[in-house]
């Protein structure tokens, strides 16, 4: 049996819906929306077998840590089981009303690598980078506002140097070469380029081999931020995380419901430090470098399919 976000509400009798996307990205207040409808709701980032197969193997050769291994078998649990979802519906097709319905929220590539950083933000590990490279300190508001910009204005060069806009499995591995090959290496640095870089791949690594669709050819989502795919067992429904609100409607009507409403809740606001960090990132981003940093993101495969290309071009 798959696990839900809320297990104890999963029934048989219940349609499936799977959020599958790179990121968080509204996924909690649609998942409990969707429960609160009667929907089996699920939410993962990753279905195929290298990324559980590398996870496993993690495991196995890391130092001992319980709370790690647990978090990591929680995962490699639910993944694997997702996947024997989607195996099972299509093997077995559905009546057109039985059909596993997935909703898959892009989102700006600029705008994610921020929230990113806040949801999963360790001012320790920032602070022990910081020290190295710089020889400061992280201790008050100001040397955290200096320490993130810095950690940016290096991670724009990775970026602008190694070209995602042009090929994004060669940019990925240059950037992280090259961050390794500095003196001394900066592991902190190439994980923090993988990062922000590595969901401009998510649809081709993980979405178009489960699906068999390519992002690509959905030219109706960079035109009006929405595009609905229908397949033998699944229907599939891609939207612009920036304009979810707008497709509320589509999104009720896709899911067979009457309405769908969503509680207008930033949980990113309320994280330690956000205050000073999205401050210092609306700096960076109305600098030069900034701008450029942006343009490049955008512009990728990813950021063209989702029509985010025209952010750049318009600011």
């Amino acid at each position: 049996m798959a696990l839900s976000v809320r297990p104890e509400e999963f029934s048989i009798e219940r349609s499936d819906l799977l959020l599958f996307q790179m990121g968080k990205v509204g996924s909690s207040a649609l998942a409990a929306a969707a429960l609160d409808h009667g929907i089996n709701c699920f939410h993962c980032h990753s279905l195929d077998y290298d990324s559980e197969a590398a996870r496993l193997s993690r495991l196995f050769h890391r130092e001992p840590n319980q709370i790690l291994s647990a978090l990591e078998l929680r995962f490699l649990t639910k993944h694997t089981t997702l996947n024997m979802l989607i195996r099972w519906h299509k093997t077995n097709a559905a009546s057109a009303g039985r059909k596993v319905k997935v909703i898959s929220l892009t989102r700006d590539p600029v705008t994610r690598h921020v929230s990113h950083l806040l949801q999963r933000f360790d001012i320790r590990s920032l602070a022990s980078w910081y020290r190295v490279v710089t020889g400061l300190s992280v201790v008050t508001d100001q040397d955290l506002t200096r320490a993130v910009t810095e950690l940016w204005c290096q991670l724009a060069r990775l970026v602008l140097e190694s070209k995602p806009s042009v090929d994004f499995a060669k940019a990925y591995a240059r950037g992280h070469a090259a961050a390794m090959s500095m003196s001394p290496p900066q592991p902190y640095l190439a994980q923090c380029f993988a990062q922000t870089v590595g969901p401009l791949g998510w649809f081709d690594q993980q979405f178009r081999p489960v699906f068999d669709l390519d992002i690509r050819d959905m030219p109706e989502l960079a035109k009006g931020d929405i595009a609905r795919r229908e397949l033998t067992f699944a229907d599939i429904l891609v939207v612009r995380y920036e304009d979810l609100t707008r497709h509320l409607g589509a999104m009720a009507h896709f899911l067979g419901i009457s309405s769908l409403e969503l509680p207008p809740v930033n949980v990113t606001q309320k994280k330690a430090h956000a205050q000073t960090i999205l401050a210092a990132a609306r700096a960076f981003d109305a600098t030069d470098l900034g701008r450029d940093f942006a343009r490049e993101l955008r512009e990728s495969d990813y950021g063209r399919a989702c029509g985010y290309d025209k952010l750049s071009n318009h600011s």
